[in-house]
């Protein structure tokens, strides 16, 4: 799957995409409609990096060249860089990644950038992409652990409360972080039915792998 991001430069999946390859690609297109990547043209040839989540089997090669990436699964021999990643936000550890450095920078600006929206505004985008999915709440608050301020999304029963910093919310409502990984790592609080457990997670995982 191919997309051309505001900057022109095109960044291609397979078809089949793993649920890996989906989470870097949706990363590396979020910083570039941000206008935050680095230059990635080459004059001269492409630049293959793979990279590599810590501690899991997960892994994704990408070759960027002047105005396109590409991202497949895997991890090619012979990549001029490895980017060592959390699984859980794509976090680059520097210190654990090898080979060429401008190039494991410039990864970690793409995978790293800021989340594009604050908690409020991520919340309204994330309802109105999954609000009409089978099984969603009639009604989703989500509530900021640090002010204890909420927002309200639909109206009715059933109702589904997460609790989380700022900080989370935001990338869990834009897809930067996974709802079960989150929920694992005690970064959010949920309240709710186990159905809806089910439910959530696959309304989260839309805006994580659907890219």
């Amino acid at each position: 799957m191919t997309e051309v991001d505001q900057i022109g430069a095109g960044v291609v999946t397979e078809d089949d995409a793993t649920p890996f390859v989906r989470t870097v690609a949706r990363s590396i297109r979020s910083a570039l409609r941000q206008g935050t990547s680095p230059s990635l043209g080459v004059p001269t040839s492409p630049q293959t990096v793979v990279i590599s989540a810590k501690g899991s089997p997960q892994s994704a090669t990408c070759i960027l060249a002047d105005g396109r990436i590409e991202i497949s699964h895997g991890a090619v021999e012979a990549a001029m860089a490895t980017v060592a990643v959390d699984a859980y936000d794509l976090a680059v550890d520097v210190d654990a990644s090898i080979g060429d450095i401008d190039l494991i920078k410039s990864i970690a600006t793409l995978l790293n950038s800021p989340s594009p929206s604050d908690w409020k505004s991520a919340a309204d985008g994330f309802w109105l992409r999954t609000a009409g999915a089978p099984g969603m709440p009639n009604e989703l608050i989500l509530e900021c652990a640090q002010t204890q301020d909420r927002v309200v999304l639909g109206e009715g029963l059933p109702t589904y409360r997460i609790v989380a910093d700022r900080d989370v919310l935001s990338r869990l409502c834009t897809g930067t972080v996974g709802f079960l990984e989150a929920l694992d790592a005690g970064d959010i609080a949920v309240q709710g039915s186990f159905p809806q457990l089910s439910v959530m997670t696959g309304a989260f995982n839309t805006m994580r792998f659907d890219v």
